[in-house]
């Protein structure tokens, strides 16, 4: 088995990157809810709070928490891809309004 940090195309959890996308693309095309209406309706966050999203991956939760938490609100992203971070820095998600980051770790 390969070392997660030595092979750019595994994650910690030894799932590759591609089979991560075919997931959360199935969960997306045949579970009975929306796992982004679940998070807006459920999450507390306000204006201006600071989200802390470990694991963030491509940043596809991004846009319900930016709408949460508004111009004045920050969203810290951290995940141990590297691909999966630039990804999310490339992508055109709606939290352009907001401040966000992203770390590797």
């Amino acid at each position: 088995m390969k070392n997660a940090n030595t092979d750019k195309n595994l994650l910690g959890y030894k799932e590759s990157i591609d089979a991560l996308s075919v997931r959360i693309d199935a969960h997306k095309k045949f579970s009975n809810f929306s796992l982004e209406d679940w998070l807006e309706k459920n999450l507390s966050f306000g204006d201006g709070d600071t989200i802390l999203d470990i694991g963030c991956g491509s940043g596809n939760f991004f846009p319900v928490f930016s709408r949460k938490i508004g111009e004045r609100g920050v969203i810290v992203g951290i995940d141990q891809s590297r691909e999966l971070l630039a990804k999310a820095l490339k992508s055109e998600y709606a939290c352009k309004k907001s401040s966000y980051r992203m770390e590797y770790g």
